[in-house]
């Protein structure tokens, strides 16, 4: 077998963990385009808070497995939080969201993934 599913994290033979990172990636897409298509009868805090609930976790299951999964992959995950930015506080597609960022007490996922790193050891 190639790959094994164990506790919710795709893990293959070769521990590259591609396939585990485009499924949260087309999870994360998924759940964007809800609050995307529910953003104008919401509020911005509202789909903060929605996308906090619901996107957010899948960026951090297993990450302490995965952190050093590569820089095309990992970065494939601050995409999509990009995108969900973008979409939260009505920015283009050429915007960027640093600034949304910091005003929604967000940090960018590598760095998220060191801290949940050095809080687990």
């Amino acid at each position: 077998m190639q790959e094994q599913k164990y506790l919710g994290i795709t893990i293959d033979h070769k521990l590259k963990f591609e396939k585990h990172i485009n499924e949260i990636c087309t999870k994360a897409a998924s759940r964007i385009n809800a609050i995307k298509r529910i953003r104008r009868y919401t509020t911005t805090k509202q789909c903060l808070n929605i996308y906090k609930a619901t996107v957010l976790p899948l960026f951090d299951i297993g990450d302490i497995l995965w952190r050093n999964a590569g820089n095309t992959l990992t970065n494939q995950l601050q995409v999509q939080q990009n995108k969900a930015l973008r979409v939260i506080f009505h920015k283009k597609h050429s915007d960027s969201v640093r600034i949304e960022e910091l005003t929604s007490n967000l940090i960018p996922l590598e760095l998220r993934r060191k801290i949940n790193h050095l809080t687990f050891i």
